[in-house]
């Protein structure tokens, strides 16, 4: 999402790859995916906020 052309806020939604196939991703596959993605985003000192279904960074 942009302001005054300026990113102020992305939002991540972690989906389950198959052949053919994407799906959000659910409960624990959800919680790993979500898991891994604060860890990597940590390294940059940056935070990201579950909510419901997704990741959200906000500026």
């Amino acid at each position: 999402m942009f302001e005054h052309d300026k990113l102020c806020r992305i939002e991540l939604l972690p989906v389950s790859l198959n052949v053919a196939h994407v799906a959000l991703a659910r409960g624990k596959e959800f919680a790993a995916i979500s898991a891994h993605m604060e860890m990597l985003y940590a390294g940059f000192d940056t935070k990201l906020k579950r909510q419901a279904d997704r990741l959200i960074w906000q500026a």
